[in-house]
């Protein structure tokens, strides 16, 4: 009895052996490996701007063997993109959650770095040439007006433009050759370009004519077609990259402007006006609070825009012209001696004689013994009651 009691005590000595051995080499096997992975640190909305990273998202560890396939681990992907959908919290980021649908790829000026702007007009299937315009085309755009006296007018806005969507696409179409049915077309456009496609809109139709693709040439000599033929040039004439000649609003000078004016009102003599922008010099003001207070130490011509030179202190006072000196005619001298005298008879009525160089001139009354004419005054003998006074 007491040699079996002592064999069941070694069997559960060594289950329990075995049982400790077998739970240790399981724990030990169960010890999972975790990796970090880049998550949202809170809820992203669509469309957010992912510029702080450090704000915006975390390092949480996942066991290796449920990491995301295709998770962004480095921040610097995420640097500046823009969200396509909304990301909860505590969750990854991967590339097609930053990488717009059929996005657009603008091109830039070669001339300024400016990358282009897309703008959608709205078009008719006859207006795309039946569907033939298609993304990647170049286009002509033509606008028609119908003018005040009620003649038709057909100008082009823009030429050798770049067609970047039509509706929602933004590829060519591989298994058609065209897209029909189109109610918009998103060109390529400037800032300038955009405000003309946006005035031809507003006043008539707009018109496509489909290029060729190797067709870039530019015509400058266009002139607006009215229903008598070809009339006025059209308003903007498009250079070699399709953009119609820029503007830029300057100063003009009403009238010439004196040296030595002092611009208190820069509105007083200055007009606002379009001027094509290649030929404004670097040294034009355009800005009329520049010139406010400021005077004008050289002449302005009419009609031309004010520089910087025109305002320039040089240490030496401005000339103003000064108007001619009025000469002032010595009085002709006259030598001639006038006198009057005053005769009375008695009690009679006084009259007077005027004399010129001892001339008897002209009388108010007979005077005895003298007549007009006469070379001389002679004097009369005592005794005759006569005064005389000379004036």
């Amino acid at each position: 009895m007491k040699s079996k009691n002592m064999v069941l005590l070694a069997l559960a000595v060594g289950c329990g052996l075995v049982a400790a051995f077998l739970t240790a080499k399981l724990g030990a096997g169960n010890k999972t490996e975790m990796v970090p992975v880049l998550v949202a640190a809170k809820n992203l909305d669509q469309g957010a701007k992912l510029d702080k990273i450090e704000e915006l998202f975390v390092r949480k560890p996942f066991p290796k063997e449920s990491v995301p396939p295709e998770f962004i681990d480095d921040p610097a992907q995420l640097k500046g993109k823009t969200l396509q959908k909304s990301v909860r919290a505590g969750t990854h980021v991967t590339l097609a959650d930053i990488t717009p649908k059929g996005g657009l790829d603008l091109p830039v000026d070669q001339k300024t770095g400016i990358p282009y702007k897309a703008m959608a007009i709205r078009v008719a299937p006859e207006t795309v040439v039946g569907g033939l315009v298609v993304p990647g085309a170049r286009v002509d755009v033509l606008s028609v007006e119908r003018l005040q006296n009620g003649k038709t007018q057909a100008i082009m806005v823009l030429q050798n433009v770049l067609v970047v969507g039509v509706d929602l696409n933004t590829i060519r179409p591989e298994d058609s050759p065209g897209i029909k049915n189109a109610q918009t077309v998103t060109l390529a456009v400037k800032q300038s370009e955009g405000l003309l496609l946006a005035r031809a809109e507003k006043l008539g139709e707009v018109k496509l004519l489909l290029r060729s693709p190797d067709d870039d040439k530019i015509n400058k000599s266009l002139r607006a077609a009215t229903e008598n033929g070809s009339s006025d040039r059209a308003e903007e004439d498009s250079g070699s990259s399709g953009a119609p000649v820029e503007k830029r609003r300057i100063l003009i000078a009403k009238d010439t402007i004196q040296p030595g004016t002092k611009i208190t009102d820069p509105e007083k003599y200055f007009d606002s006006k379009d001027w094509p922008a290649d030929s404004v010099a670097p040294n034009v003001i355009d800005k009329a609070d520049d010139l406010r207070g400021k005077t004008v130490m050289t002449t302005i011509p009419a009609n031309l825009p004010p520089t910087k030179e025109a305002f320039l202190d040089s240490g030496n006072s401005p000339v103003v012209p000064k108007a001619p000196a009025v000469t002032q005619q010595e009085p002709v001298k006259d030598d001639t001696k006038r006198h009057t005298i005053t005769f009375q008879v008695g009690s009679s009525t006084p009259f007077s004689a005027h004399y010129e160089n001892g001339r008897l001139k002209d009388t108010n009354g007979p005077i005895p013994g003298v007549s007009p004419g006469s070379q001389e005054i002679k004097p009369e003998k005592k005794g005759d009651e006569k005064s005389e006074k000379a004036d």
